[in-house]
């Protein structure tokens, strides 16, 4: 529990830091590109912390390419 408390005050510092000065300068898209990834990561960090099964992006690249490397190297690679 508490390391979900230390990721969400992590965030909120950054947002601290950061969202002052994005705001400033009136850069809409990075404010929102900033807020997405920064909500995916948090997602992330709290999914980790609560030892949930987060896939892997390497096991959907291997089903796509797989068929096509049979092909080329054969049944054994």
């Amino acid at each position: 529990m508490w390391s979900i408390w230390l990721i969400v005050l992590s965030a909120g510092g950054i947002v601290a830091v950061e969202f002052p000065l994005l705001k400033r300068r009136k850069y809409k898209r990075e404010i929102l590109a900033f807020a997405a990834l920064l909500l995916f990561g948090v997602g992330l960090g709290i999914a980790k912390a609560l030892e949930l099964d987060i896939p892997n992006p390497i096991d959907w690249i291997s089903v796509i390419y797989k068929p096509l490397s049979e092909l080329l190297y054969g049944k054994s690679a």
